[in-house]
């Protein structure tokens, strides 16, 4: 008889003993003292109050919990959970299990049941474990979710409480930074490359050559390592621009830069100077090797067929960095080289004898 009334006192509102419902971590479980006290019509009321308050503390938390069995099935939640993927707050819970309310498949391509449950396995042995979670509500509506387990004891069986924030807007935030961030980066390289490079040939343009001389003067004062340059000149331009017109004049130009860029290393690196003067850095490159890269490239240079305009031919100067030689001083050398084989008749290389010091 005493168990019987036990039982039924301990039915109101479908609260269970085998069930050992919890609310807000309370265990409420209360065993009478006498039969006295149990079938007390004052006692069944304060028992039906603590219920009531327990299930309002509970439900006021406005953060999504759920608690769960060591088998990752649930054993209740709270009125924002329920709000949260629009589940009604008195569901059946038997058996019912993240998966439920979970796609099939997680993003990282894991199954939902299997991922549940080993999260909880986690949060089991370690105590703690968070992560991103899936859901899909009632209405099919997909949100990512950020979870933390925690294990805790009811009864003496431990079990897991389980806090849940949507974080999808979070997210979608973190990707249009990241679109937006992705988006400057690659502005930032169009500027960047439209400022060091030449519009109509795409080679470097002489602001971003003078930034390679200095570093070749560096390597070249710390390490010793020599470079070269050969400043190239195609030979009447000004009467290919009058007699067939700049758009002409333009692709003689770009035919130009494709014949010395077919014949320059990775490691060069190749300048339009101005106008119709081009510049080649020569890194690692002795003043000989040098000139039999300028013979090669104005021999290639007088027998090409330009469209439109058919034959030409360039003057270069040659020259290699002498140790302790300012830099302007150098390219003036390299520059004056040039301007003797333009009075030699054009059409010829010239190089800079090293200076005696």
């Amino acid at each position: 008889m005493r168990s019987a009334l036990l039982l039924i006192i301990l039915s109101i509102n479908n609260l269970y003993i085998q069930n050992y419902k919890l609310y807000s971590n309370v265990v409420i479980f209360e065993v009478a003292n006498s039969l006295k006290e149990v079938t007390s019509p004052d006692y069944i009321e304060s028992l039906q109050q603590k219920l009531s308050d327990y299930q309002s503390l509970f439900d006021s938390v406005e953060v999504a919990i759920i608690i769960l069995n060591r088998k990752g099935h649930y054993l209740d939640y709270n009125q924002a959970y329920a709000d949260l993927l629009g589940l009604p707050r008195n569901k059946t819970l038997h058996k019912f299990h993240p998966q439920d309310v979970s796609p099939a498949m997680q993003p990282d391509g894991r199954e939902s049941f299997a991922k549940s449950n080993e999260m909880v396995a986690i949060a089991m042995e370690k105590g703690r474990h968070s992560f991103e979670w899936l859901h899909r509500d009632v209405n099919g509506k997909e949100f990512i979710s950020h979870v933390i387990l925690d294990k805790i004891y009811f009864a003496g069986e431990p079990c897991i409480r389980a806090l849940v924030q949507d974080i999808s807007r979070t997210v979608e935030l973190e990707r249009l930074v990241e679109q937006r961030t992705n988006e400057l980066q690659e502005k930032n390289l169009e500027l960047e490359q439209k400022a060091n490079t030449d519009a109509l040939t795409g080679l470097y343009n002489r602001n971003m050559i003078n930034k390679v001389l200095q570093q070749e003067l560096y390597r070249n004062q710390r390490f010793e390592r020599p470079f070269s340059v050969i400043l190239l000149d195609i030979d009447h331009f000004k009467q290919i621009n009058d007699r067939h017109g700049h758009l002409i004049g333009d692709e003689v130009l770009v035919e130009f830069t494709r014949i010395i860029s077919s014949h320059s290393r990775q490691s060069d690196f190749i300048c339009r100077w101005g106008g119709e003067e081009f510049l080649l850095v020569l890194s690692e490159t002795s003043g000989e090797a040098a000139l039999q890269l300028a013979e090669l490239l104005i021999n290639n240079i007088r027998n090409h067929d330009f469209p439109h305009v058919g034959k030409i031919s360039a003057s270069m100067g040659i020259g290699e960095y002498q140790p302790g030689e300012e830099l302007q001083s150098f390219l003036k050398r390299i520059d004056s080289t040039l301007y003797r084989a333009k009075e030699n008749g054009r059409d010829q290389c010239v190089y800079s004898l090293p200076i005696m010091r």
